[in-house]
């Protein structure tokens, strides 16, 4: 049987150019007055160190700030004042990508993520999107507000050098598309968002699995952004919650390890033909696994699997786990999860105990009728499994026991 812990709570951090942070007003939340060009032009050169907007010039006062007209900004600046303001998780940098149609066709492959450069910044339908760009040098670039939840919703906006104001069409996730023919040579683009909501991306070999508790537990929306090397995912929130709240490094490290072993298979190391561009798999919320024009796409009820870095099958194991469980005096529902292939889990994931009684062996222990509990719990799934793999894993458990001390084993049935 596999009884595998649901990691911790967790949370994400903004990706390639900061951490996750607080969100900044809205022009909802300040009264409902929109962003406007001319509010923005009445501020004199005196109040913003520069014209990305995300810090005040020394020596700016309150009585200055007060004097701001219009709302929305007067509110960025009294954010930045009372240092409530994530300047890393709003100053982006824009990089430049192979189009994913040529590239395809390049590698005679279907295509790759159409989603390169997520901002990590979640928008309300209606809301005013407040965004500066820098000079791109003639290239173009877009604005994506997608939204991977449940209501479905996209929309693009082109972007120009300064102060861009949009008013989204939908809510969902803002991604920079920025795919040129010209993506040897073009240049990072620097920009900043001011409105919106932190939601953060994670990024593999840079976010740590504390970031990746915060993320989870602060998201404003159903999907967080999970950037690798060579893969970017887009998951559900409730569901990494409870199959793998505090393991986001191993599982983006896993996708990648597995995205670059197809791309080893396809010769694109040896050929020197490896992208920039990643592969791309998101949740959908109906219907079935599929691939498609857009990528791989996951029934979030699937989450259990395909978001487990755990790895332990269903059936046909070759693997096993041990969990810590110092400190645990009972194994509660959504907590600890079943993932077994030989039989009905339901019954056991609405009541763990009826897998593994630790309530009860924890009362025999202070009753003194055993000694003591290990600190541990071990887990496979014997579904399936072929003879050989069988002993290989019994033996490996049986030497981390001898190694342990530990004198007796109770071996639960499913």
């Amino acid at each position: 049987m596999i009884f595998s812990p649901l990691l911790k709570k967790g949370i994400l951090l903004l990706a390639f150019c900061g951490v996750l942070g607080g969100g900044v007003l809205s022009a909802q939340e300040t009264g409902g007055s929109p962003i406007t060009e001319e509010g923005l032009k009445a501020l004199d050169s005196n109040v913003f160190a520069n014209e990305y907007m995300l810090a005040l010039k020394p020596n700016v006062t309150r009585d200055r700030i007060a004097k701001i007209k219009d709302p929305f900004v007067r509110g960025l600046a009294e954010q930045m004042a009372e240092k409530k303001f994530d300047r890393k998780a709003r100053a982006l940098t824009a990089e430049p990508y192979e189009p994913v149609k040529d590239l395809a066709e390049r590698l005679r492959t279907s295509q790759y993520s159409k989603f390169e450069n997520p901002t990590g910044i979640f928008f309300e339908e209606g809301e005013d999107v407040l965004l500066v760009m820098g000079d791109p040098k003639g290239e173009k670039l877009n604005l994506v507000i997608h939204n991977f939840g449940r209501d479905g919703g996209h929309s693009s906006y082109p972007l120009k050098e300064g102060v861009n104001i949009i008013r989204a069409k939908n809510k969902g996730l803002g991604y920079i598309e920025y795919f040129t023919s010209n993506y040897k040579k073009a240049p990072k683009v620097h920009l900043s968002i001011l409105s919106g909501k932190v939601n953060g991306v994670f990024v593999g070999g840079v976010s740590k699995n504390s970031d990746w508790k915060r993320m989870l537990e602060n998201s404003p929306t159903e999907v967080v952004d999970i950037v690798g090397n060579r893969v970017h995912l887009v998951y559900p929130v409730e569901e990494l919650k409870q199959f793998c709240p505090d393991k986001g490094e191993e599982l983006i490290a896993l996708y990648d390890r597995i995205i670059g072993m197809e791309q080893q298979i396809m010769g694109l190391y040896k050929y020197r033909m490896l992208p920039k561009n990643r592969m791309f798999g998101r949740v959908i919320w109906n219907g079935f696994m599929h691939a498609d024009g857009t990528g791989a796409a996951f029934h979030n009820g699937t989450m259990k699997e395909v978001g487990n870095p755990d790895r332990i099958p269903s059936g046909s194991a070759s693997v096993w786990k041990r969990y810590d469980i110092r400190g645990l005096e009972a194994f509660k529902k959504n907590e600890f999860y079943s993932v077994h292939g030989g039989f009905s889990t339901n019954n056991v994931n609405e009541d763990p105990e009826v897998l593994v009684p630790l309530t009860a062996l924890k009362e025999a222990e202070r009753e003194g009728k055993i000694g003591k509990l290990d600190d541990y719990y071990y887990v496979t799934t014997g579904n399936l499994t072929i003879l050989k793999e069988a002993r290989k894993m019994g033996r490996e458990i049986v030497e981390q026991l001898k190694m342990d001390g530990i004198q007796a084993a109770i071996l639960v049935a499913t």
